[in-house]
C-alpha cells in the first residue's frame, strides 16, 4: 500500500518518536558542560583539555554533517535513522563507562559522528512524512524537545551523577536510548520516495545548492537565525551573574522558567505558522527577539531578578518563535529527493555560523580589572543587526510545491 503523508494517530506516534531522538541527542550533549567540575577533580585535567571533550562533538558532527550531504539520500530514512540513533546510544555507553579522559574523547568524537546527522535525519523525515500545512507545527512539537532537555534532561542527568557518579547520566540516557530505539522501530514509516530520483554526484548537490536563487536565500536565513543567537547565548549566564547580580544557584531556575515556557509556546508557535502564514510569524517572532537582545545586553548592575528572569524567558520563546517558522520555510525550498542532502548542508552551515558567534563572542567580550565583562553591548548590537537582515531575506524565501503523485514513503 503506497501513502505520501502520514496523518492521525500515526502522525502523532511519528512526532512523539522524533521527539525523544531529539532529546536524547540533546541531553547527550548537554549533559557534558555540567560535568566540568567532577571530571576535571577526578582526572587532574585542564579546562582546555575538557573544552576538547565538549568541542570533539560538535566538531566532528559538523564535518560528518557536511559529508553526509553526499549520501543521505540514497538510503530510506528510517534505516538510516535507525543505524545513527545506534550509533549515538553506543557512543553514549562508551561514555559512560569510561575509565579514563581518553576513552571518554573517544566517545564524544563518536557521538559527534553520528549525532551530527541526527537532526538532519529528523528534520527530512518531517518534511517528507508531514504535510506542508501542518509542518510548522511538527517543527515546533519536535523543537520543545530541546526545552524538555533544559528543563529536565540537564537537571535530571545531575541528579543521578550526584546521587551515584558522573557515569550514570550516560548510561541512564543508554537506557532510555534503548526504549527509543524500539519506538523508531515500530511508529517511523519507511521513507523511499526520494530514492526515485537520479542519483547525484557530490559536487552536484553543492553545485544545485548555489544555482538555486531560493535555496541560497535559504542558506542565509540559516546563517542568520545562527549568528543571532549564538553571538549572545554563550556569554549570557556569565554577563548576568558576573554585571548584572544574578547568582549561580539562580541560573538553573532561569532556565528551568525559560524551558518551561518555551514547551508550552513552542507548538502553539507552530500552529500559528500553519494557520496564518510562516514568513510573517517570522517576522513578528523576529522584531520582538530585538527587545530581549538589546536589554538583556545592555542590563545594568542590581536589574530585579523578577525583570532579568521575565526577559530572558521572552528571549527563549523568541528564539524559538524565529526557529521554528524559519526552519519550516527552509524545508519547504527544496523536493523531497533532495531534502535530506540540502538539510544536511544546511545544518553544516548552521553550526559553523553558529561557531562564528561564538568566536565573535569571545573576542570582542573582555573581562575588565574589576572582573565584570565589557562590551557585551556590543554583541547584542551585532545580533540585532543580524536580525534586522534576516527580515529581508525571509522575505525572498519561496515555498516549492512537491509534484503531484510524489510518494515519500511505502507503507506496508
Amino acid at each position: 500500500m503506497n501513502s505520501a503523508l502520514v496523518s492521525g494517530k500515526k502522525e502523532i506516534l511519528l512526532l512523539a518518536t522524533l521527539a525523544l531522538v531529539q532529546f536524547v541527542a540533546v541531553v547527550d550533549f548537554m549533559i557534558m558542560p555540567p560535568l566540568a567540575p567532577k571530571l576535571i577533580k577526578l582526572w587532574s585535567i585542564s579546562t582546555r583539555e575538557f573544552g576538547i571533550a565538549v568541542g570533539a562533538y560538535i566538531f566532528t558532527a559538523g564535518i560528518c554533517g557536511f559529508l553526509g550531504a553526499f549520501f543521505i539520500d540514497k538510503f530510506d530514512r528510517k534505516k538510516l535513522l535507525t543505524l545513527l540513533f545506534a550509533g549515538v546510544t553506543i557512543a553514549t555507553l562508551v561514555c559512560g563507562l569510561a575509565p579514563n579522559y581518553q576513552v571518554l574523547l573517544l566517545g564524544r568524537i563518536i557521538a559527534g559522528m553520528f549525532g551530527g546527522l541526527l537532526g538532519t535525519m529528523v528534520f527530512s523525515i518531517i518534511g517528507d512524512a508531514i504535510p506542508l500545512e501542518r509542518r510548522a507545527r511538527s517543527f515546533g512539537l519536535v523543537t520543545a524537545s530541546f526545552s524538555l532537555a533544559s528543563i529536565l534532561g540537564v537537571p535530571g542527568g545531575l541528579y543521578f551523577a550526584n546521587l551515584w557518579d558522573w557515569h550514570a547520566p550516560f548510561l541512564v540516557l543508554v537506557g532510555l536510548g534503548v526504549i527509543v530505539q524500539g519506538f523508531i522501530m515500530l511508529f517511523v514509516p519507511s521513507l523511499t520516495g526520494h530514492l526515485n530520483a537520479p542519483k547525484r554526484a557530490p559536487m552536484e548537490v553543492i553545485q544545485s545548492i548555489l544555482a538555486d536563487k531560493n535555496q541560497m536565500f535559504a542558506i542565509a536565513l540559516v546563517i542568520t537565525l545562527a549568528l543571532g543567537q549564538f553571538s549572545i547565548l554563550p556569554l549570557l549566564t556569565a554577563f548576568l551573574v558576573s554585571n548584572v547580580g544574578v547568582s549561580e544557584a539562580q541560573v538553573p531556575l532561569m532556565y528551568l522558567i525559560g524551558g518551561s515556557a518555551t514547551v508550552v509556546a513552542s507548538p502553539l508557535i507552530g500552529i500559528l505558522a500553519d494557520k496564518i502564514d510562516k514568513g510573517k510569524i517570522y517576522i513578528v517572532a523576529a522584531i520582538l527577539s530585538l527587545i530581549p537582545i538589546l536589554a538583556l545586553t545592555n542590563f545594568p548592575p542590581a536589574t530585579p531578578l523578577v525583570l532579568v528572569f521575565a526577559t530572558t524567558t521572552f528571549l527563549f520563546i523568541c528564539i524559538n518563535g524565529r526557529m521554528i517558522p524559519g526552519m519550516a520555510l527552509v524545508q519547504g525550498t527544496v523536493l523531497p529527493q533532495q531534502r535530506g542532502s540540502f538539510t544536511s548542508i544546511s545544518s553544516s552551515v548552521q553550526q559553523l555560523s553558529g561557531a562564528m558567534g561564538t568566536f565573535l563572542s569571545g573576542f570582542v567580550v573582555v573581562k575588565g580589572a574589576d572582573g565584570l565583562l565589557q562590551h557585551y553591548n556590543w554583541v547584542g548590537a551585532v545580533a540585532a543587526f543580524v536580525t534586522l537582515i534576516s527580515l529581508y531575506v525571509v522575505r525572498q524565501i519561496k515555498q516549492i510545491q512537491v509534484p503531484q503523485g510524489f510518494t515519500t514513503h511505502n507503507a506496508t
